[in-house]
């Protein structure tokens, strides 16, 4: 600090001799301002440095003449140690603010970027909540965040818990798959700490779609539509061959016949109509929401390798064989119906330009199904 106050007493003579120049002696003060300017500004590694308020106690007992002893005029605000670049944190460095959070990482012109950890002060302790990458002040990227009753490792964007990962909750129920917007959403399995597990489709944080629900006690698994949690249409049987079937259970459950003549169609015409509803009533997914940030990036190499002259767009058969490149196993008598369902098909649409967005809403759709 009294470094910081010698060289601003220097830069303060300086200024005061340039203004104190003889008129007839040319000055040149755009140079000694530049000097100036350069002198004052923080770079490279720096001690603590201390931002300071306005205490709004001792203000208001100024205000109602009262006595300011037991308030002092300033109060601590934010502070930071580490690496400068031209008055902007830049570098490693770690910053406390007064709202009670703490920093340790890397910065770019003066936002969290890189990796870091972050923490919160709870019950007068700083506590670790979040480790992992940043970017432009937001969890960005790969991260581990520690809430207060679970623990999420995977994807970041934008602040929330976006892509694949896994969590461990504090009832001990763990799910892995996908997440959107900091929901579960997406492919994704629940294992319950009671044993059971759904393996299947989630949206808003809840079961949506076709799902399996594997019981432990009574050795049976449940197949079928979900909707907001709640299993609406599906088949409930005994658990197949390769989980150990019904052998072992806990609790016998008999389940009655059905006097059903068609038992088949009717499940198959109820579930149909129950994703007919659902598509109908949900809004649609876009690619961002579908797809992971490393998916998003294999899905524009695969578009950009299609569109070998950089025109912007791919042909229906480039679309067809880009989706092979992707992994898509499948016959060509199926890939030729898949098309045509998409609207695509290059006997319907021998013309078709497929953009990337397109391109990224195709498979999106197909992920959906």
């Amino acid at each position: 600090m009294l470094e910081e106050e010698k060289t601003n007493y220097e830069i303060e003579e300086m200024l005061q001799t340039e203004l104190r120049r003889p008129s007839s002696e040319p000055a040149d003060m755009g140079s000694t301002l530049k000097q100036l300017e350069k002198q004052t500004l923080k770079n490279g590694m720096r001690h603590s440095v201390f931002w300071v308020k306005r205490n709004e106690k001792h203000d208001e007992a100024v205000h109602l003449r009262q006595d300011t002893s037991d308030h002092s005029e300033y109060r601590a605000g934010n502070q930071y140690t580490g690496e400068w670049n031209r008055n902007k944190k830049h570098g490693f460095g770690v910053a406390v603010t007064s709202t009670g959070e703490k920093y340790e990482g890397y910065w770019k012109n003066n936002k969290r970027e890189g990796s870091g950890t972050l923490y919160v002060k709870k019950k007068g302790r700083f506590r670790k909540h979040y480790q992992g990458d940043f970017f432009q002040n937001k969890k960005h990227g790969m991260g581990t965040l520690f809430g207060e009753n679970s623990k999420y490792e995977g994807n970041f964007k934008d602040d929330k818990r976006h892509g694949s990962g896994t969590c461990e909750y504090a009832n001990g129920d763990i799910y892995e798959g996908e997440w959107r917007n900091d929901q579960r959403s997406g492919r994704g399995l629940m294992l319950l700490a009671n044993g059971d597990r759904f393996e299947g489709t989630f949206r808003g944080d809840k079961k949506n779609g076709a799902g399996k629900y594997y019981y432990r006690d009574t050795r049976k698994v449940y197949e079928g539509e979900w909707i907001e949690d709640i299993a609406k249409c599906g088949v409930y049987s005994d658990l197949p061959a390769e989980f150990g079937g019904s052998a072992g259970a806990e609790k016998k459950l008999t389940l009655p016949e059905l006097g059903l003549k068609n038992p088949d169609e009717v499940i198959h015409t109820s579930i149909g109509k129950m994703r007919a509803k659902r598509q109908k009533e949900a809004p649609p997914l876009t690619a961002d929401e579908v797809f992971s940030m490393q998916e998003m990036q294999q899905l524009k190499e695969s578009f950009k390798a299609a569109d070998k002259d950089s025109v912007g767009y791919i042909t229906s058969s480039q679309f067809k064989r880009s989706l092979t490149g992707l992994g898509l196993v499948a016959s060509e008598t199926e890939l030729d119906q898949l098309l045509v369902d998409l609207g695509c098909d290059p006997v319907n649409f021998p013309f078709a330009k497929i953009t990337f967005d397109k391109f990224a809403q195709y498979l999106c759709l197909m992920r959906a199904e």
